[in-house]
């Protein structure tokens, strides 16, 4: 212990004496370590952490894949079925999406968003409301008590966390909820961030089995102890496949056995907190077609719309099965751990992350071994006298490691400082949509494990660049340096090899990074130049929806609606106005398979393309900026007479592509058998973002039948679109003062937020690629400039004999040239191999795109030739008489 702390007192007392040597080390661990350490919180959160639940290890996602429809689903029926007759589960709770209520009744009205979940949802999570109750099983039942549990955000944000709540009513659309209890602080809804309150989803079991209303649900289950994943997925691949329900019959294929066939036009909905959606809350459904409502896969996160939770409608045909037999669907039983499904792509995104950064540590190491290295050949006669005073090469080793150890431990304590800031900075910008649910199930912060981390970090890197210097030095031949009187006494040719592989080290680490992020920026600006189909400058858009109680009928909402519209069109600075169901990149409210065009044969049931449906008011491709091709649009008559219908181009190549489509005529989706003329060819938009294919899709009138109790208000003014907000809201008021406008924002707004996944991956990795290339460009000018200094003698030598400046310059940057080369080579072979992890990251370029390993080549090469230019201009300014004099 005594040697211990000697080494300590003495490492101090040398790095005191040079500050500027220190300054640098430190700063440039502390970049390291701290970008570690920050990206290493993020992964120790959302990867490594157990979820806010009892026992999390055993809760496990249930759902189903059904090919097609390219989606995951899980029927009321199937649901039931798992939840009565499965032996793999302590539990099995279901929930439904989010939906949107009007809270009124206590001060001003809001949006507020409620999730419908089973009675044994607490139980399965392993979580109890802090204050009251949760929902009872006599509550979780069709016409039960409507009763609401808040969570504790909304609860303090609304309420001010006054614990009287507790008993109280709330006026949620315009009925009665009594509020039961209060969930903890530390809840988090899986898979669910706005979720303000949880209500029942009291599914009705008789109507679910019978057919007569199917509802889609979400699914956990808590498995037993000692059962597998496998174990419990073949325990409920045997229940479905003697279940009735959406999904029944063998395990793969084919209509149920078991039950009867699925009346034509039975709704499936998901589920509002008293079980499925009030009657005009869905689009009509059409005859011989059995509409349900499908969750996210077919919309991006955010983007469902008003009043529709997190769901679109799917509509399958049913007419052409013979006596209205279920469609045969490909259906696979899926369980995945409850982690891993909320984690879901985020994990790509951090483990990239997090071997850049682990890049980046490696490259600032490099350099500061580099630092020792020199600094070590400048102690040789200190470290000569000493062993020639008896010290051994291990105590000098030990001596100099301590003195690494010294500089990583100061490097981590900068560095995690810089951590807590770089926290901070990566939840600020990280987007949702590339968080993962997971994001909204977890704390981020600085807690005991990172910090061990960032301890443990900072010791391997002190060993690791300590570790060469030390050994290296301790080699020293002791008569020679002795006699020496040079400043390069301590010099030699194996520590000027192990100073220029450091070099050619971090030069190849930066250009793999370099090159991650040249893919990167060369995918986004791939996608800033798809076309979205619209034109986003100066479109104002909101939400709106109606609530049933006092919009119970088709005519009141669609009078409201008319109203409305009218009444913003004639505001001052409006160019023009619409209604729509859904905008482009918010996916599409409705979802069709089976549509057919007239003179073609009708497709086998559960097949074709899966098509999208907007209902839009007349205006509405002159507002979005969208180009009619060929045709007309609507008219205020079509909503009266109905039977038209405009498609776009993708879906006028699937059914026509050898003809002009105008005046032709459709039918399948909410159409059912009733066929529907094409009055026009609209151009192709993007509605779930730039960087997926164009989806076939069709228009029809707003006010053509069934009248939603949710819309889109798009405008299109004539100068800046925020300033219309507020005299919208007025208009809105005027009409009906208990209804909130919500998610106002420009299309140029939805357009960036759409982009907001890859500008996140671009921006953070091109940061951390920056900052390797710096210090890759102040290892190689460290490198030069010793080599220069080392070099000075012969330099004068050298002028003295005739040597002209070019000459000497070009002796110079020849040297670090062939480094430069050397990492440029080793990079490329490894950025080859490396960056396709990125493929799933990329649009529109490959992983090994040769023009971006091009340019990132010749920027590399560019650094590396200023910072060797800079010490070899330097060389070209010595004084020979001076240089001849040098020691």
């Amino acid at each position: 212990m005594t040697t211990l702390i000697q080494d300590l007192r003495y490492g101090i007392r040398m790095l005191a004496k040079n500050p500027g040597f220190t300054a640098v080390a430190v700063v440039a661990l502390a970049l390291g370590i701290g970008a570690n350490t920050a990206v290493f919180s993020v992964v120790n959160a959302v990867l490594l952490r157990r979820l806010p639940y009892r026992d999390p290890g055993r809760l496990v996602w249930l759902t189903q894949d059904i090919k097609p429809l390219g989606a995951q689903l899980v029927g009321g029926p199937d649901y039931l079925g798992w939840h009565d007759s499965s032996q793999a589960f302590d539990g099995i709770t279901a929930f439904g999406g989010v939906d949107s209520y009007n809270l009124t009744g206590q001060g001003a009205p809001e949006r507020v968003q409620a999730v419908g979940v089973t009675a044994d949802f607490f139980s399965v999570l392993g979580v109890q409301p802090a204050r009251g109750r949760a929902i009872r099983p006599e509550e979780d039942r069709p016409h039960g008590n409507l009763v609401a549990v808040l969570t504790d955000g909304f609860w303090r944000r609304r309420f001010g966390a006054d614990p009287g709540i507790v008993g109280q009513s709330l006026a949620l659309n315009g009925e009665s909820y009594t509020v039961v209890g209060i969930m903890p602080r530390t809840f988090r809804f899986p898979g669910e961030p706005h979720a303000d309150l949880l209500t029942p989803l009291a599914l009705d079991p008789v109507a679910e089995h019978a057919g007569g209303r199917m509802s889609i649900v979400r699914v956990i289950g808590r498995l037993k102890p000692g059962v597998t994943i496998a174990q419990a997925q073949e325990d409920l691949e045997n229940v479905r496949r003697h279940a009735s329900g959406f999904s029944g019959g063998p395990p793969l294929r084919g209509p149920s056995p078991s039950t009867g066939p699925a009346p034509v036009g039975a709704p499936v909905s998901v589920p509002g907190p008293r079980g499925p959606a009030p009657a005009g809350t869905q689009p009509a459904p059409a005859a011989g077609n059995v509409p349900f409502r499908a969750p996210a896969p077919q919309v991006p996160a955010g983007a469902a719309p008003p009043g529709a939770g997190s769901g679109v409608t799917v509509v399958v045909p049913m007419s052409q099965h013979p006596g209205g037999a279920r469609p045969a669907f490909d259906i696979r039983v899926r369980v995945i751990p409850l982690q891993q499904k909320l984690v879901g792509d985020a994990r790509i995104a951090l483990l990239i992350l997090l071997g850049a950064v682990a890049f980046v540590l490696l490259i600032a190491c490099a350099n500061v071994a580099n630092l020792l290295l020199a600094r070590a050949t400048a102690r040789s006669k200190e470290i000569s006298i000493r062993a020639a005073l008896g010290a051994g090469r291990w105590r000098i080793a030990v001596q100099l490691l301590t003195e690494s150890l010294l500089l990583s431990l100061a490097g981590g304590a900068l560095g995690l400082l810089l951590a807590i800031w770089g926290v901070s900075l990566i939840q600020a910008l990280i987007p949702s949509s590339v968080a993962g649910d997971v994001f909204h199930q977890v704390e981020i912060n600085i807690d005991g494990w990172v910090l061990a981390f960032t301890l443990g970090v900072s010791v391997i890197c002190g060993i690791l660049f300590g570790t060469a210097p030390a050994f290296s030095v301790s080699r020293l031949d002791l008569n020679k340096v002795l006699k020496e009187t040079s400043f390069a006494a301590g010099d030699s040719p194996h520590r000027s090899r192990l100073r220029g592989a450091l070099v050619v080290s971090e030069l190849a680490l930066a250009l793999v990074l370099l090159v991650g992020a040249g893919l990167l920026v060369r995918s986004f600006f791939r996608i800033l130049d798809v076309s979205p189909g619209f034109q986003p400058e100066r479109v104002l858009t909101m939400s709106l929806t109606l609530p049933p109680t006092q919009y119970s009928t088709d005519a009141q909402r669609a009078s409201f609606f008319k109203q409305l519209l009218e009444r913003v069109q004639a505001l001052p600075g409006v160019e023009s106005a619409a209604l729509t169901d859904s905008l482009p990149l918010t996916g599409f409210s409705n979802m069709t398979l089976g549509v057919q065009a007239e003179g073609s044969p009708p497709q086998p049931p559960g097949t074709g393309p899966v098509i999208g449906g907007v209902a839009d008011t007349p205006d509405y491709f002159h507002t979005m900026g969208m180009q009619l091709m060929s045709g007309r649009p609507f008219n205020e008559v079509d909503a009266k007479n109905g039977g038209v219908v405009i498609i776009n181009q993708s879906l006028a190549r699937i059914l026509w592509p050898n003809g002009d489509p105008v005046g032709k005529r459709m039918k399948g989706g909410p159409m059912g058998d009733n066929w529907a003329t094409v009055i026009g060819v609209v151009a192709d938009a993007r509605h779930n973002g730039l960087n997926t294919e164009v989806q076939p899709e069709f228009h029809r009138p707003m006010f053509q039948g069934m009248v939603l109790d949710f819309a889109y208000l798009a405008v299109r003014a004539k100068g800046n679109p925020l300033s219309l907000s507020g005299a919208v809201r007025n208009e809105v008021g005027e009409l009906d003062r208990q209804i909130p406008v919500y998610g106002v924002e420009t299309m140029q707004e939805r357009l960036s937020g759409s982009l907001s996944p890859e500008r996140f991956n671009m921006v953070l990795l091109a940061l951390f690629a920056a900052l390797a290339l710096a210090l890759a460009g102040v290892g190689i000018y460290g490198v030069m400039s010793y080599s220069v200094t080392q070099r000075t003698h012969e330099i004068g030598v050298r002028m003295a004999l005739g040597a002209a400046r070019e000459d000497l310059l070009r002796l110079v940057v020849r040297q670090g040239m062939v480094l430069a080369a050397a990492g440029l080579g080793t990079g490329l072979v490894a950025a080859l191999a490396l960056t396709r992890v990125l493929s799933s990251l990329l649009y529109g370029i490959h992983a090994t795109d040769p023009l971006t390993f091009a340019a990132v080549s010749l920027v590399l090469l560019a650094v590396a030739w200023i910072a060797t230019y800079v010490p070899a201009h330097r060389a070209t300014k010595v004084d020979p008489m001076v240089a001849l004099r040098y020691e």
